[in-house]
C-alpha cells in the first residue's frame, strides 16, 4: 500500500541515495542516459539486442541494490522495492539467453513516435518534471533509478514491438501503471508521467491482443 508518508519516505531514500553516492550518483546517470541513446541511434545500422540488455541489466541493479540500504526511510518497503528491481535486472540479464527476442526496429510510425518520445522522456525529460512539480536535486529520481529508466525501457520495448518480449512489457507497464499512480496521487505529481507510459504501453499490448500490430521489418 502506497500512501503520503511511503511517498515521503521514497524522497527521502532518494535523497540518501544521491547524496551519499555522489558525484557517482550524477556520473552514473550521464553515464548511461548517454550509453542507452548512443546504442538507440546505432541500432538503425547494427542489432545491439545484447548491448541493450547488458545496459538494462545494470541500469536496474543501480537502481536496486542502493534501495537496500535505505530502510531507515522506507522500511521493509526497502528491501521489497530493491528486491523486485534486482529481479528486473537479473531478467534482463537472462533474456541473453533468449534468441528469439530481439531489438529490431519496427515499421509503425505511431510506435515508433510514441517509442522514441517515452525514451526521451525517461533519459532527459523526467528530471525537468520533477523540478517543475516542486521537486530539486538531491531529491529527484534520474535515469538509473526506477521510474525513469522504466519508462525509458518501456519506450523502447514499444518502438521495437513485436519482436521484444510482450510478456517483459507486461510486467514493466503494470508495475508502472500500478506504482505510478499510487505515488502521483499521494503527492508526487512528476510520477504521472510513469503512469502514463504504464497505460500507454498497455493500450497498445490490448490492441494487439484483439487485433495483432503488423510492425516487423
Amino acid at each position: 500500500m502506497i500512501n503520503e508518508e511511503v511517498v515521503a519516505g521514497m524522497v527521502k531514500a532518494i535523497i540518501k541515495i544521491n547524496s551519499t553516492l555522489y558525484p557517482f550518483s550524477m556520473i552514473i546517470p550521464i553515464t548511461l542516459g548517454f550509453l542507452f541513446i548512443i546504442g538507440f541511434i546505432l541500432s538503425y545500422k547494427k542489432d545491439l539486442t545484447s548491448y541493450f540488455y547488458i545496459l538494462i541489466g545494470c541500469c536496474y541493479f543501480y537502481a536496486g541494490f542502493p534501495l537496500l540500504f535505505t530502510s531507515e526511510q522506507l522500511g521493509n518497503k526497502a528491501y521489497l522495492g530493491g528486491g523486485v528491481l534486482l529481479l528486473f535486472s537479473l531478467m534482463f540479464f537472462l533474456l541473453l539467453l533468449a534468441k528469439r527476442y530481439r531489438i529490431v526496429h519496427a515499421n509503425n510510425k505511431l510506435l515508433k513516435f510514441i517509442g522514441i518520445s517515452l525514451i526521451l522522456c525517461g533519459i532527459i525529460f523526467y528530471p525537468f518534471i520533477e523540478y517543475v512539480t516542486g521537486f530539486s536535486w538531491p531529491g529527484i529520481a534520474v535515469f538509473g533509478m526506477e521510474c525513469p529508466t522504466t519508462i525509458a525501457v518501456i519506450g523502447l520495448l514499444i518502438f521495437n514491438f513485436g519482436s521484444s518480449s510482450k510478456l517483459i512489457l507486461l510486467i514493466l507497464c503494470i508495475n508502472a501503471s500500478f506504482t505510478g499512480t499510487s505515488v502521483a496521487m499521494n503527492g508526487a505529481l512528476f510520477d504521472w508521467s510513469y503512469a502514463i507510459a504504464g497505460y500507454i504501453g498497455l493500450i497498445v499490448l490490448f490492441i494487439d491482443i484483439r487485433e495483432p500490430l503488423k510492425t516487423i521489418i
